[in-house]
């Protein structure tokens, strides 16, 4: 087993961790927590979660509030969305379910975002974008760390073997996952809602398997 840990001190007074872990089937099996280190650390610990074969993980993260900030907001402003399509179908419990789970997450993250960005400008760092150049440039060190990462560790891991295999069981699982979900939501609660998490899962079912397929033969080796 490989382990790599860079740690980045921001100009911002802020923190960047990115952090590799390579495993092999000679391993045996390997803990989720060894696995994905950062992960389980700000998720806690599930100790049913092992992993064994060929694996490259690469993880990101950093306390930095211009970026938390945006992704938290996306985040939950999708399960906000979600919650209040199914309101709209009626689904009272879900929609409710997601709708409070999306909101609690909300002011759950702008608390502790802005804790960690009241902290900086006391200690005279600047935590907001002024301007477009600047916004810019943030994206493009975000994307180049994690672009660089995540090539790394899918290109160490595709092999044929992989791939032929991802192509096998994902169309097996996702189609029966297809099929289940949305009888039972049709059965259980509106048959308007099972046909729209129907057509909502065959449309993202489809371009997950076109971006997966995409990334498998661009980094796969011969």
């Amino acid at each position: 087993m490989k382990k790599e840990r860079k740690i980045i001190d921001n100009k911002n007074g802020t923190t960047t961790v990115v952090e590799t872990v390579e495993t092999t089937p000679e391993d045996g099996f390997v803990h989720g927590s060894v696995i994905r280190p950062t992960k389980m650390q700000h998720y806690g610990k599930d100790s049913t979660m092992y992993h064994k074969g060929y694996s490259k993980t690469f993880t990101y993260t950093t306390d930095d509030p211009r970026i938390t900030r945006p992704v938290a907001y996306t985040l939950c402003g999708i399960f906000i969305i979600i919650g209040i399509i199914m309101l709209l179908f009626r689904s009272w419990f879900f929609g409710i379910i997601f709708t409070a789970t999306g909101i609690f997450a909300l002011l759950n993250a702008k608390k502790d975002i802005d804790k960690k960005a009241e902290e900086l400008k006391q200690k005279g760092y600047d935590v907001t974008v002024d301007s477009i150049e600047e916004k810019e440039q943030l994206k493009k060190e975000v994307k180049d760390t994690i672009g660089a990462g995540f090539k790394d560790a899918t290109s160490s891991v595709f092999t044929n073997e992989s791939y032929n295999w991802f192509m096998k069981y994902f169309k097996t699982i996702y189609g029966i996952i297809l099929v289940v979900v949305p009888v039972l939501l049709g059965i259980i609660i509106n048959i308007y809602l099972g046909l729209f998490i129907f057509i909502l899962l065959l449309l993202i079912g489809m371009l997950y398997y076109y971006i997966i397929s995409k990334i498998f033969k661009k980094f796969r080796r011969k």
